[in-house]
């Protein structure tokens, strides 16, 4: 992994910070019933382009190297095509522990092995430039595609919650599986 002006690159992928300009393939994806129904928006979140616009706006202000919060576009490397969304959320410094959300949304870029390389990615970046001992994240136990990448990557579920989370999807609670990846820690 190599990390150049807030950008991260390995052999085939580029993860950028979101910019003004990913608002159009935002809007597609998150409005994409196919990629959203499993992280339980069965319709896509049907939004407005100007709702996405005002997201990512707002995003970009609050948006630095130290944010609590912060999304990032996946590209390949090879001709710059926008395949998917990371971003981390929750991160505290003070305990050392940040959470991650992945999806690949190209269709034709899954099951190929790029968000396996862009989470391991995101956890050398956790590990060097958030200081992190612990990430967390946690999914609908039925989304089988996620939590085997989860697990491939090296992280260990730690709880399931039965009937956790209202799912569109399934029109009824599900169970949520969390999930944490513990790193060497940090003094």
């Amino acid at each position: 992994m190599h990390m150049g002006k807030d950008r991260l690159r390995t052999d085939r992928l580029f993860i950028r910070p979101v910019s003004i300009f990913d608002v159009p393939v935002l809007h597609k994806w998150w409005n994409d019933p196919r990629i959203m129904m499993h992280v339980g928006f069965p319709d896509g979140l049907q939004l407005k382009l100007n709702d996405v616009y005002n997201m990512i706006i707002k995003a970009q202000k609050r948006d630095h190297i130290l944010a609590t919060d912060r999304r990032f576009i996946i590209e390949k490397s090879i001709n710059l095509e926008p395949i998917g969304e990371i971003s981390y959320s929750s991160w505290e410094p003070e305990a050392k522990v940040v959470s991650v959300g992945i999806k690949i949304c190209n269709l034709s870029a899954q099951r190929q092995g790029y968000a396996f390389e862009a989470m391991n990615c995101f956890i050398v970046f956790f590990q060097s430039h958030l200081l992190v001992n612990k990430i967390v994240l946690n999914t609908y136990s039925k989304n089988l595609p996620a939590r085997r990448l989860y697990e491939k990557v090296g992280f260990i579920p730690v709880m399931t919650r039965k009937q956790f989370k209202f799912s569109k999807t399934y029109n009824s609670y599900q169970d949520v599986v969390f999930y944490e990846y513990t790193l060497p820690c940090h003094s």
